[in-house]
Parts: structure tokens; C-alpha cells; sequence
């Protein structure tokens, strides 16, 4: 929690802040960046380190000014993925707090609450994760995407997998909607190679019957197991694993944090592959990863996929932002996305050919000996 006062109290902004806060270098109101997220669930990690590497964007960007002379400032309320308490924070960033933009909004039921919202009002939202691909398209052009979509996720996934041999995949998926939508683009991907899922079981969130899924699992003994899950829940099915003498080797989609893994299992998380929507965090020569690490450094920060991803999508807001013109005019916002092509740590961000999804970037990593991840 320290590290986070650190970096507040350092960039000027905060997770809950009051209305119309004047800039403390000129006159000029804030711009105010509303962000709607579960801060206590399962990928509540995942979206502090997001805000992390935003902040620290954010931050850099107003000590060289701000934006036409004004801050950046995040507002963030949670909403613990309940849609109802999404759509209500969604209205409060307007009424109460001012918000001309959406930023970094997590969950596919949350956003899909606030698509009609979004369409009433004309706020865009920008860079929210852990969306899935038809919620995506639902929102198409009231919300943009930062990161590649589950369809190009697996897509990669499964030609990895059947280039080096494997075509006996088992899948692991969140019981509901969500999980039969990712078993359908499983699905699909291995039918165009004439392939099956060997086998395939829904985990409940509270995780209830993860030892199930493992027997399941084990009755196949697939050779690969694919997970779209949390990581503490993936964390958990890894260490069933062994117990039971499951021998499969295991795959997480993006959702699968590393870390959380790693945190949870530390040496045991060793040979997990997972498909990041980031790039490499600890690359030595793209500039922009550079600037993200030396922030870290001097903020006392954690370097993380997550909060490199945070940071780039902040970048990239701004960058819209500016191109938008001072009014900052909803229509303006718009048009600015629409026609945003540029390449950051390594992306191509494309929103001309991408619609409602910027980048297609994804790659495989794998966690190697002390937690260090391998490309």
C-alpha cells in the first residue's frame, strides 16, 4: 500500500478525488479520467497494477505540462463486477466528478452495462480489459480497445500448439457465458486443423470445484490444458495437479496473471505459458519500455506486464487526447480514435483497420527459474 501512497501523492492524482479539482499550476480545470473497476476480486491485482503504469503516464505527462496546460487526473470507483454498481460509478464520474473520458474499465458484464450509457451520453471509453471479443463488438464505436482480442489470443495459442505436436487440448474456462464463449473460439480455432478439445470443464468463481475439474482433467490426460481463469484460481488447479498425477502442461490465456501465480506456487509456477497482450516489460532497447522501467525504478514499483500495459494505454490516450484539440469535445474524442495509428513499445496501435481494437500483439512467455518470465 505504501508504494501506491508514493506514487499518488507524487503524480497529484488519487483513486477518489473531488469534484472540479483546480489544477495546482494554473487555473485550468483537470481533465478528468473515470475508471469504473472491481478493486477487490479476482483481477483486482491486475487492475492495480494497470493503474500503476497509468499513473505513472499520467504523472510524466503533467510534470511537462499536462495536456493544453491542464492535468490528467484518474478518478477510480469501484465496483466489485456488479453491473448495476458499474453503471451507477459510470454516472457518478459524469454528474459528480466531471469525467470527459472512460479509461481502463475492467470486466465483460460491467462494460456491457454501460454500453447504452455510453451511446446516450457519447463518452468514449478507452483501453478496458478483460472484455470479451462479442461485448467488444456490442460497444463498437462508442468503446476502443487497446488490447488484442481472445479470438487472436487463441488463434496463436493453438497454432503454437499443433506446430510443436500437441493436439490432444483440454480447456479450462469461468463457468457462464463468458467461459462458453471462450470454448467456442477454442473450438473453432482447432476445427480449422480438423481438431476437437479433448476435453473441457467450467471452474466456479469462488472455486468450489477446481479438485473436479482436475479429475476430469486427469481422466483425459490431455497434453496441453488451457486456462481461461485467475490466476488464483489457475494457482490452485496447478497445485491439484501433481497431487492427483496430472501430467499436462499448462497454458493461460492474458487473464492468467503470472504473478499472482508465481506469488502462490513460487518455483512450482515454472514452465507455465502464458499469451500476453503486452509486450516484453524488461526489453533493453524499445525506448518507451525503457522510460516505463526507470519510472518504476525511481517510484519504487514493481515492473510488470500489467502495468506496462497501464502505461502504454495511458500514452495512447493522451495521445488521442491531443489530437482531439483542447474543446475536447466528445464528437472530437471520437474521431480521434477512429482515425489513431501509431506504434508504441513496440505495438502497432491501429484503429483504422482495427475498428474497435487497436493491437493484434500478442505473444507466448513462458515462467522460467526465480520467477523470471522467458520469450
Amino acid at each position: 500500500m505504501r508504494r501506491r501512497s508514493l506514487l499518488l501523492a507524487a503524480s497529484g492524482v488519487g483513486l477518489v478525488t473531488t469534484a472540479r479539482q483546480v489544477s495546482a499550476q494554473n487555473s485550468l480545470p483537470d481533465i478528468v479520467v473515470g475508471q469504473t473497476a472491481d478493486l477487490k476480486g479476482p483481477l483486482h491485482d491486475q487492475v492495480l497494477a494497470f493503474n500503476e503504469g497509468a499513473l505513472l503516464a499520467f504523472a510524466d505527462i503533467n510534470s511537462r505540462g499536462g495536456l493544453f496546460g491542464r492535468r490528467l487526473r484518474l478518478v477510480t470507483l469501484g465496483d466489485d463486477g456488479v453491473p448495476e454498481r458499474a453503471l451507477g460509478n459510470a454516472q457518478s464520474l459524469i454528474n459528480d466528478h466531471h469525467a470527459q473520458i472512460f479509461f481502463g474499465c475492467v470486466g465483460s458484464n460491467t462494460t456491457q452495462a454501460l454500453e447504452p450509457l455510453l451511446r446516450e451520453t457519447g463518452i468514449p471509453a478507452f483501453a478496458g480489459f478483460a472484455v470479451t471479443d462479442s461485448v467488444r463488438q456490442k460497444c463498437r464505436g462508442a468503446a476502443y480497445f487497446m488490447r488484442a482480442t481472445y479470438g487472436r489470443e487463441i488463434e496463436q495459442l493453438v497454432q503454437h500448439l499443433t506446430t510443436i505436436g500437441v493436439n490432444r487440448i483440454g480447456l479450462v474456462t469461468l463457468a457462464g457465458p463468458i467461459g462458453e464463449e471462450i470454448h467456442k473460439l477454442m473450438a473453432d480455432a482447432l476445427a480449422t486443423r480438423k481438431l476437437e478439445i479433448a476435453v473441457s470443464t467450467p471452474v466456479l468463481a469462488d472455486g468450489s470445484n477446481i479438485a473436479d475439474a482436475a479429475r476430469k482433467l486427469l481422466a483425459l490426460q490431455p497434453q496441453a490444458v488451457v486456462m481461461f481463469i485467475n490466476g488464483q484460481l489457475a494457482a490452485d488447479l496447478m497445485e491439484d495437479a501433481p497431487r492427483i498425477g496430472l501430467q499436462s502442461s499448462f497454458y493461460g490465456l492474458s487473464i492468467v496473471s503470472g504473478d499472482v501465480v508465481m506469488h502462490r506456487l513460487g518455483e512450482r509456477a515454472r514452465g507455465l505459458v502464458i499469451v500476453q497482450a503486452a509486450p516484453y516489460p524488461w526489453n533493453m532497447f524499445d525506448a518507451t519500455i525503457h522510460e516505463y522501467r526507470n519510472l518504476c525504478t525511481m517510484m519504487k514499483l514493481t515492473v510488470s506486464y500489467y502495468g506496462l500495459e497501464g502505461y502504454v494505454s495511458a500514452k495512447v490516450l493522451a495521445d488521442a487526447l491531443k489530437r482531439s484539440g483542447s474543446e475536447l469535445s466528445r464528437a472530437r474524442m471520437h474521431a480521434a480514435f477512429r482515425t489513431l495509428q501509431s506504434r508504441y513499445a513496440g505495438m502497432d496501435i491501429d484503429f483504422i483497420a482495427g475498428g474497435h481494437t487497436g493491437s493484434r500483439f500478442v505473444e507466448l512467455v513462458q515462467i522460467a527459474r526465480h520467477g523470471r518470465y522467458v520469450h
